[in-house]
C-alpha cells in the first residue's frame, strides 16, 4: 500500500500547487479595483472541482493484486476468467461448500464440510502442493494433510483435510467423494477445462482450533500450470493442445497469449500473421 498512498500524496501536493498557482493568477489578474473579481472566483472554483475529481479518481482506482492475494478464495456473483502461466500457488473462485451431516467420509465420523474452488481455466500440467490461508500443508499420497507448527507440534492431524483435483483436461469425471455424499450433486459436476480444487474438511468439535477461518479460510493449489505450444517442437502441433508440455518459457507465454481465442482472454492473432520463427529465437534466449 505504501506506493499508492505515495502517489496519492504526490497527487494531492500537485493538485494544491497547481490551485495556489490558479489563485495567484487569479489575484493578479482579477484582483486589482475588483475589476473582473467574479469571474475569478467561478475560475478558482473550477480548479478546486478538477482537483478533487482526480483525487477522486486516484482513490477509487481498483486495487492491484499482490501475489497473496492470489491465494485468497474469491467469493463473487460471477467469476472472473483466468489462465495461469508458469509455477505458483493459486486459490480461484468459490464454486460450491455445503455441510453432510454425520458422513463417514472420515474415519472418526463427524460431519463432512467441502469446498469446491474453480483455480483457472484450462488444463495445468501438475498438482505439486496445497495450502491453507497461505501456509503450504504436508500433503501425503492419498491427499490427506498434516500441519504442524514451528516447534513440531501437530495442528492440523491427517484424516482432517483431505485434497481432491481436476486439472482441467477435457475428460475429467466429477468428484465421487461429492456424489456420494451429497445428493444435491450428480456426475455432471464434471468442470471440463477448468482446473478444480476440492477441500474436504472435518467438521467436528475441534475445527475452530484446527481451521481457526471457518468458512473464509482459503485453500489453493500450488502446481505447474499452463501447457504451451513450443515452435521449436517437431512432436508438437499448434492446433492439438494433447502435444503441448509445460514450460514457463516467457517468449511461449506471449505466444500463447496472441494466439488464443477470445474466449480465452486471448487476442485470436491468426499464426500466420505471427512472426513464429522470431519467437523460437526469443525462446531460445528465454531458456539460456
Amino acid at each position: 500500500m505504501a506506493p499508492v498512498f505515495a502517489a496519492i500524496g504526490g497527487a494531492i501536493a500537485a493538485a494544491a500547487s497547481a490551485v495556489s498557482s490558479a489563485v495567484g493568477a487569479v489575484g493578479g489578474l482579477f484582483g486589482a479595483g475588483g475589476l473582473l473579481g467574479g469571474l475569478g472566483g467561478k475560475l478558482l472554483g473550477i480548479a478546486l472541482s478538477v482537483g478533487l475529481n482526480v483525487l477522486l479518481g486516484l482513490w477509487n482506482q481498483p486495487k492491484v493484486e499482490t501475489p497473496s492475494d492470489s491465494q485468497r478464495v474469491k467469493r463473487e456473483a460471477v467469476g472472473h476468467r483466468k489462465k495461469i502461466y508458469g509455477r505458483g500457488r493459486y486459490s480461484g473462485q468459490l464454486l460450491s461448500m455445503r455441510l453432510a451431516r454425520d458422513s463417514d467420509f472420515f474415519e472418526e465420523g463427524g460431519h463432512l464440510w467441502y469446498m469446491l474452488i474453480a483455480v483457472c481455466d484450462g488444463e495445468t500440467a501438475s498438482a505439486r502442493g496445497f495450502t491453507l490461508d497461505g501456509k503450504l500443508l504436508d500433503v501425503d499420497e492419498n491427499g490427506d494433510a498434516e500441519k504442524l507448527d514451528d516447534e513440531g507440534e501437530t495442528i492440523i492431524p491427517r484424516g482432517f483435510i483431505t485434497f481432491r483435483t481436476r486439472l482441467g483436461t477435457d475428460d475429467q469425471t466429477a468428484f465421487p467423494e461429492l456424489t456420494d455424499h451429497f445428493d444435491v450433486i450428480d456426475d455432471t459436476w464434471r468442470g471440463v477445462g477448468t482446473t478444480l480444487l476440492l477441500a474436504l474438511i472435518l467438521s467436528s468439535s475441534k475445527v475452530y482450533e484446527r481451521v481457526p477461518n471457518g468458512t473464509n479460510s482459503s485453500f489453493a493449489l500450488e502446481g505447474d500450470f499452463r501447457k504451451l505450444w513450443d515452435p521449436r517442437e517437431e512432436g508438437q502441433s499448434a492446433s492439438d493442445p494433447a502435444t503441448w508440455t509445460y514450460t514457463p518459457n516467457a517468449a511461449l507465454v506471449i505466444l500463447d497469449h496472441l494466439k488464443a481465442p477470445a474466449t480465452e482472454n486471448g487476442y485470436a492473432i491468426p499464426l500466420d500473421a505471427i512472426d513464429v520463427d522470431m519467437f523460437a529465437g526469443q525462446a531460445d534466449k528465454s531458456d539460456a
